[in-house]
């Protein structure tokens, strides 16, 4: 499990990839690669820094 949780949040594996490994059901949404503790999809990482579309210092 522990295993499974990292490579979920490192961005490695999808949420269903994981749960298909423990034969649950996919789950809606869970086909996106996710990072960080903040589980953020990987196509939106940096844009926590953009404040009204432009960076932020």
């Amino acid at each position: 499990m522990e295993t499974l949780a990292k490579a979920v949040d490192s961005g490695i594996y999808r949420r269903n990839e994981a749960r298909e490994h423990l034969n649950m059901p996919i789950a809606e949404g869970g086909d996106i690669l996710t990072v960080n503790g903040n589980a953020i999809p990987v196509t939106m990482a940096g844009q926590q820094y953009l404040k009204g579309g432009e960076k932020t210092e």
